[in-house]
């Protein structure tokens, strides 16, 4: 299906209205999907080439990256509180805002690394992810600062991506049962309320017989009642 037209002043007027963690998500996204050549264009005004200059060194595999942010977040690097009163309880901090975009970059490169060759290092890199959405479910106050109504919820994951990408790697190595369990276990914790269009997408992109366990699974729980 060829891509629809996009109108630029209505996609401005979008942006425009959008929260500043979809802004940084954007961006993020405009970094990678531009051509080395429009780069120079894109930064000039705001950031200087001379500070963004490539380090010949290679690439870091994605899991050392997730490992590194994961390290950094427990660290409380991206922890950075303010004063809250009932003008600003909605805002999030920069440092909030900088992890969310962080968090869904990450979970993006994995799902993309999931769809063309899924593997143990992707599964460790999405298990990693979600250590530390449970980790903001603890309310630890080492991770971000949310001024109003704490939890992972406010990370906005989008599970029909999330969710098959890592059952793709799950699939390699466990069993038919232990995946199952696994994912079952992790859509019970993180995304019961969509479980109905959830367990069919994963079902799509695993083996027929790890599909056909985790429907056993599923019919003999409470999740679909």
């Amino acid at each position: 299906m060829p891509a629809l037209p996009v109108d630029r002043e209505k996609l401005r007027k979008k942006i425009r209205h959008m929260p500043p963690e979809n802004l940084l998500m954007l961006l993020d996204r405009a970094v990678d999907l531009l051509p080395s050549a429009k780069l120079t264009a894109f930064m000039a005004g705001h950031v200087r080439p001379s500070d963004v200059t490539a380090d010949p060194a290679p690439k870091p595999k994605l899991l050392d990256v997730v490992r590194a942010f994961d390290a950094g977040s427990r660290r409380g690097e991206y922890y950075e509180d303010f004063n809250v009163n009932g003008h600003n309880y909605t805002m999030k901090s920069p440092g909030t805002l900088r992890w969310l975009a962080e968090w869904q970059r990450l979970a993006e490169l994995a799902v993309k690394e999931s769809a063309k060759t899924p593997s143990q290092d992707t599964q460790a890199a999405f298990e990693l992810l979600f250590g530390l959405l449970a980790r903001i479910d603890e309310c630890a106050d080492d991770i971000v600062f949310f001024a109003d109504e704490a939890g992972a919820w406010q990370v906005g994951v989008d599970w029909l991506e999330v969710l098959p990408a890592y059952a793709r790697c799950v699939a390699l190595v466990a069993s038919p049962v232990d995946f199952a369990r696994m994912i079952l276990g992790l859509v019970e914790e993180r995304a019961a309320s969509n479980a109905v269009r959830l367990l069919p997408a994963v079902c799509k992109v695993v083996p027929a017989g790890h599909g056909d366990e985790l429907g056993r699974t599923v019919t003999g729980s409470t999740l679909l009642r």
